[in-house]
Formats: structure tokens, C-alpha cells, sequence
């Protein structure tokens, strides 16, 4: 599988003196985290993603999945990515994670009420 983020990617980074867990995660990780790691492959989110990549398991769900494809043809990336590369990103984010099925929904305004 070709993943725009890799090992290799951040060989060199200094992770912070911090116990990572020793059993796999399965991670949810939001849209906004996913692009950002797309726009900025040294930044935290890109990082972030490496790490889960080679330690963990993104997982996505159809509407996770139909929210970023709605995002990343957004004309504001358009200078940024490619068709080409956005297409790649799909794929090898698809590939990657781990198909969930949503079974209900719930009201996540109850979850995480804004704070005044």
C-alpha cells in the first residue's frame, strides 16, 4: 500500500518523553486532523498520523469518510493538492483504516456541550 504519510516521513523527529501505549489503538481522528496532515506533512497532525499509522488503527465510518471527500474537493485546496494527490490520499486513507458501521446516531451537543 503507497501511504503519503510513512515511517520514513518522521525517522527524524524527536517524539517527546511519553509512555506510548503497548496495545494497538483504534483511533477515530477528526477531518480537520486528516487534512491538516494532508496540507502539512511535517506538521503535528502528519505526525500524529504516522504514529497511529504504524501503531494503531484509524478508524472511519462512511460519514467520516463522506465528509472528507466533500472537504478535500473544496476549489480553497486547490493550489495546495492536486486531483491527483487528493485521489491518492482517499485511496490510501481508505485502505488504511478500519471500516466501522455507525449503528445509531446520537446528539453529540449532549456529549460535548460548548462552554459559555
Amino acid at each position: 500500500m503507497r501511504c503519503w504519510l510513512t515511517k520514513a516521513s518522521v525517522s527524524n523527529f524527536v517524539w517527546p518523553n511519553f509512555a506510548w501505549p503497548s496495545q494497538p489503538n483504534v483511533v477515530v481522528v477528526d477531518t480537520n486532523v486528516l487534512l491538516s496532515a494532508a496540507l502539512s506533512p511535517a506538521g503535528a497532525p502528519a505526525l500524529l498520523l504516522a504514529w497511529l499509522l504504524n501503531h494503531g488503527q484509524l478508524v472511519l465510518s462512511n460519514t467520516t469518510f463522506s465528509d472528507l471527500q466533500t472537504r478535500i474537493y473544496k476549489p480553497k485546496f486547490d493550489r495546495y493538492l492536486s486531483l491527483e494527490t487528493r485521489k491518492h490520499i482517499l485511496h490510501d486513507v481508505s485502505a488504511a483504516a478500519l471500516w466501522v458501521e455507525v449503528l445509531a446516531d446520537f446528539d453529540s451537543a449532549a456529549l460535548f456541550p460548548r462552554s459559555r
